[in-house]
């Protein structure tokens, strides 16, 4: 199964309407959790790599693995993929589109004031994350850059952008109960760092 393209986008009105700043929103979700924390995988920082997102499998099927035991909607979630992560193809090398045009002139989950983070939603079961249905002549995509399930249990971002700093590290932002996060430090495929919304970054 494929995640499904959605037209009607309500399901984010939760998210849009929480009144955070934009940047807050796409890196950790809405505010309002018992906690939030940071992660990458194991894996990738053993190698050396600056933070990680979950453009890399690994990170997101060992997240879901722990996600689906923290919500009672695991079978009806929402996925949001950034506009600009590379959903054009390239004529000059004949790559298609990532996705026909009926699904990429699809309405926006829209974050900011002047549209700074613009998503295209889908939804689907958890265990359906990053199963676009884009072509595949396209070379694939990343993401998800946002996702939750139906019930708000937790919600998950990763953003574009980086921390601001030199290095300009990227971070999977987990918000959620307690129990999600004491799940997570017990887990040992993630390194976590406590944080939230009210971390300092370059945007505020």
């Amino acid at each position: 199964m494929t995640l499904r393209p959605l037209a009607d986008v309500g399901a984010a009105d939760w998210l849009v309407s929480s009144g955070a700043h934009w940047f807050d929103l796409a890196s950790y979700g809405p505010p309002g959790f018992a906690s939030y924390v940071r992660l990458v995988g194991r894996g990738r920082t053993a190698q050396g790599a600056e933070g990680g997102d979950l453009d890399d499998e690994d990170v997101r099927a060992a997240l879901v693995e722990v996600l689906a035991l923290h919500t009672t909607s695991a079978a009806e979630a929402y996925f949001c993929l950034w506009e600009g992560g590379g959903l054009e193809g390239s004529g000059a090398q004949g790559f298609p589109d990532a996705f026909p045009p009926a699904v990429t002139r699809m309405p926006r989950v829209t974050l900011g004031m002047f549209g700074e983070r613009c998503y295209l939603m889908f939804g689907g079961a958890l265990g359906e994350i990053g199963q676009w249905g884009d072509d595949p002549g396209h070379g694939g995509i990343g993401g998800p850059h946002l996702f939750w399930p139906a019930d708000h249990a937790w919600c998950v971002a990763s953003d574009v952008d980086g921390d601001g700093s030199e290095r300009d590290i990227r971070w999977v932002g987990v918000g959620g109960t307690s129990a999600l996060i004491e799940a997570l430090r017990a887990d040992g495929r993630f390194e976590l760092e406590h944080t939230g919304p009210d971390h300092p970054h370059p945007y505020r």
